[in-house]
C-alpha cells in the first residue's frame, strides 16, 4: 500500500508530528454524481425575506406538480411548509429555506444569490465500484483510527454495517463544524442504482459553509471545488482518495421517488392484498363503500 505524509497546518513538512496518509479508491471505479446535497439559507431583511418566500413558493408548487403532498412544518420557532426536498418556514425575525437531494443540486445558487447567507451545506460525491464497498468503507475506517493512534484532539470516529449490507463510517459529531460520512448508499437508498457504490458526504457549518461557496464559485467547476474538498478533508483524516483511479462517466440520476410513489408503494404492498381477499370472498360491494369508491362494472365506472 502507497504511503504519503501529511502535516498539521502551520507545521513544517519535516516536523515530528507529521503521520502517514494511506490510499483507498485505487481500482478501477465511476464516478456517478457529485453536487451539492443539502442546503439552508435564512434571509433577514425585509427584501431578501420577500425574494426568497417567493422562489420557495415557486419550487414547492414544482415539488406538488411532480407528486409530492405539501405538509405542516416546523423548526425552532419557524413555521411553515415541507414538501418534497424543500422546507420553508418564517418567525419574527428571519425566514428560512432548506433543500436536500438533487433540488439542492439545481437551486442552492439561485437561493444564494437572493441572501447571501447559508448557514449549511453538504457536498457528495458517489463512486460505483468494481469491488465491495462495504469493505472499502471498513478500510477507510481502520486507515482513520490507525492515523489518530495515540492522539487526543482527532475527531470522534464511529461505524455502523446492517444485516442487509449497509455500512457507514461517522468522522466528527453533527454539532461540528464539519461532519463527515462515507456509506454503502445501495442499501440506505433502497435503489438498484446504487448497488455497490460509495457515497461520501461532508456537511459544513457555520463559517466554513461560506468559505466552500467561496470554492465553489471560484473554482473552474463546481465538481472540482466539490471533489477537492472532500479529498482534503480525507486527507486530514488519512486517508487519500486516488483521483487517478477514477474512470470517465456520465453522471446518471435516478428517477426521485415522489410522496405519491411511496403511497401507491404501500397500497399495492399494505392494502392490495387485504382488498383481494375481500374480493374473493364476494364482498367487492362492501370493499368499494368502505374505500368511499363507485364499483365499477365491466371495466367501467358505476352509477351511484
Amino acid at each position: 500500500m502507497a504511503h504519503t505524509k501529511s502535516c498539521e497546518p502551520g507545521k513544517a513538512k519535516g516536523a515530528t508530528s507529521c503521520r502517514r496518509v494511506a490510499n483507498v479508491l485505487r481500482g478501477p471505479c465511476a464516478l456517478i454524481e457529485c453536487g451539492v446535497d443539502y442546503f439552508t439559507t435564512t434571509a433577514t431583511s425585509e427584501k431578501s425575506a420577500k425574494l426568497l418566500a417567493v422562489q420557495a413558493d415557486g419550487i414547492g408548487l414544482a415539488e406538488e406538480l411532480a407528486g409530492n403532498f405539501k405538509r405542516p412544518w416546523s423548526m425552532k420557532r419557524y413555521q411553515g411548509w415541507q414538501c418534497g426536498q424543500v422546507e420553508f418556514g418564517v418567525r419574527e425575525d428571519s425566514v428560512i429555506t432548506r433543500l436536500s437531494g438533487s433540488l439542492a443540486t439545481e437551486r442552492w445558487f439561485d437561493l444564494f444569490q437572493t441572501t447571501g447567507r447559508c448557514s449549511r451545506i453538504d457536498l457528495q460525491a458517489t463512486y460505483r465500484l468494481e469491488w465491495s464497498a462495504p469493505k472499502e468503507i471498513t478500510k477507510m475506517r481502520r486507515l482513520m483510527q490507525r492515523f489518530w493512534t495515540n492522539r487526543k484532539d482527532g475527531p470522534e470516529i464511529r461505524w455502523w454495517n446492517g444485516n442487509d449490507g449497509g455500512a457507514t463510517l461517522y468522522v466528527g459529531s453533527r454539532q461540528s463544524a464539519l461532519y463527515f460520512r462515507a456509506y454503502h448508499k445501495g442499501p440506505q437508498s433502497k435503489l438498484d442504482h446504487y448497488e455497490n457504490c460509495l457515497r461520501l458526504e461532508l456537511e459544513i457549518k457555520g463559517e466554513f459553509a461560506l468559505q466552500a461557496i467561496s470554492h465553489l464559485c471560484s473554482a473552474r467547476s463546481p465538481r472540482d471545488a466539490i471533489l477537492s474538498r472532500l479529498h482534503a478533508y480525507c486527507a486530514q483524516q488519512g486517508v487519500y482518495l486516488e483521483i487517478a483511479g477514477t474512470v470517465p462517466c456520465r453522471f446518471e440520476h435516478p428517477k426521485r421517488t415522489t410522496d405519491a410513489d411511496r403511497s401507491l408503494t404501500w397500497l399495492t404492498q399494505a392494502v392490495r392484498p387485504t382488498v383481494q381477499r375481500l374480493i374473493d370472498s364476494g364482498r367487492s360491494r362492501d370493499v368499494f363503500n368502505a374505500l368511499g369508491l363507485q364499483q365499477r362494472s365491466n371495466g367501467g365506472p358505476g352509477k351511484r
